[in-house]
């Protein structure tokens, strides 16, 4: 830590006067919240660099910094979502700072490996990690006791699974209730899939095998369960608000989220809720666990003071780590025992969010098998699948029909 403080106190000497860097990030463009926070702070220990904030919605963030990018506007530092990270990387708008985090001796072996893994292409470090956390399986624990069911065991199987949740399903009009609230999100089916030993790719990363019989066995139980009023069906959820709105109304019994939707839970002071690993079965590892990257542009003309910024904001022992924390806006990247207290508090639910969480990272976690063509394989595969739940083809119809495009997608984009 003593380089890289040294490192940080040096690094002004890089510009010769006040400098603006343009930082993008996702969120609501009127209520910045802990990034206007982090801003302030920043400026105000390097009041020689200015940080000026693009911001935009999620939905339409990848495609307005493609647009930026094209244009030659490209911020100086952007947050990268991991799923789209090799699209950025093979179209030559990130800089490598392999370099500049071995000159500042940054302390990578702090950081949770998938953090790490989700920054680095070909062995080449694209950015910090940011927002490394698993997707939950939420519990809505008044649900279970109402059914008489006890909470699950971490570790528990594909078999209990679907139990509790047919246990719970029922109703009808305002009172239907669904055992699981399905958004049809890639990290649920292949959490599901790789339960039951399937997976998207062969280990290499070259050959598609979504069609293989363990994953197109899962994926039509799934639909099955929609089939039988277990699992919602497609088009449930118009956003995800709808989600929560279901699940505080106790319409829902279980359903996936990141950590922002414990802050939304948390926003309904008498809902009782657990975060769980989702359910295991031949792998063990079956719970997402996904990061995203705060990358700096290859286009900056201001490289030193974007990765000073950049190490603000991520690096271990910076302020920005616990700025975050301290909002609640993301679980810590790196394994601190005095973070992991600043961000669970004891007295809301889920009550040992640490717990699972490093349970999670040390034994039922994985990451998604992201690599170049992810994007167009993603693109592919959700209107197939949420046909098969919609029961217009059956698993191995869909994959099938499927398996060769996706093929020629890793082929051509290696």
């Amino acid at each position: 830590m003593a380089a890289l403080a040294a490192a940080l106190a040096l690094v002004g000497s890089a510009w010769a006067a006040p400098v603006t860097i343009r930082y993008a990030f996702w969120g609501n463009p009127t209520a910045l919240g802990v990034e206007k926070d982090i801003i302030d702070a920043f400026e105000a220990q390097h009041p020689d660099i200015h940080v000026e904030p693009v911001v935009m919605p999620i939905s339409d963030y990848r495609q307005g910094l493609l647009t930026l990018i094209a244009g030659g506007q490209a911020p100086d530092v952007m947050r990268i979502d991991s799923l789209y990270l090799y699209e950025f990387v093979q179209r030559g708008a990130l800089l490598d700072v392999t370099d500049l985090i071995r000159r500042d001796e940054i302390p990578l072996e702090r950081y949770y490996q998938v953090g790490l893994d989700e920054v680095k292409v070909n062995g080449r470090y694209y950015g910090l990690p940011w927002g490394t956390a698993p997707y939950y399986l939420f519990v809505n624990t008044q649900v279970f006791k109402e059914a008489g069911l006890a909470l699950p065991d971490w570790g528990w199987k594909w078999e209990d699974f679907v139990a509790a949740a047919k246990r719970v399903s029922g109703g009808t009009g305002l009172n239907r209730r669904y055992g699981y609230g399905m958004q049809y999100l890639f990290p649920e089916w292949l959490s599901f899939v790789w339960s039951n030993g399937g997976d998207v790719f062969d280990p290499s990363g070259t050959r598609f095998t979504l069609n293989q019989p363990a994953a197109v066995q899962r994926i039509q139980e799934v639909a099955d369960l929609v089939k039988q009023g277990v699992i919602t069906p497609p088009g449930q959820f118009p956003n995800p608000d709808a989600v929560t709105r279901w699940m505080v109304s106790n319409r829902l019994a279980m359903h996936l989220s990141g950590a922002g939707g414990i802050l939304q839970l948390q926003e309904f002071p008498d809902f009782q809720f657990e975060a769980m690993p989702y359910p295991t079965g031949v792998q063990e590892r079956s719970t997402v666990v996904k990061s995203n990257a705060i990358s700096i542009s290859a286009t900056s003309k201001n490289v030193e003071a974007a990765w000073t910024f950049v190490k603000f904001l991520r690096a271990p022992g910076m302020p920005g780590e616990e700025m975050y924390v301290r909002a609640r806006r993301v679980p810590p990247s790196v394994d601190d025992p005095n973070l992991w207290r600043l961000y669970a508090d004891p007295t809301k639910p889920p009550r040992r969010i640490a717990e699972v969480t490093q349970a999670i990272a040390q034994r039922y976690g994985r990451r998604m098998p992201l690599r170049p063509g992810w994007g167009d394989i993603d693109s592919l595969l959700s209107p197939e699948l949420q046909a098969v739940a919609l029961g217009e083809k059956t698993a191995k119809q869909a994959l099938d029909a499927l398996a060769a495009r996706a093929q020629q997608i890793l082929d051509t984009s290696r």
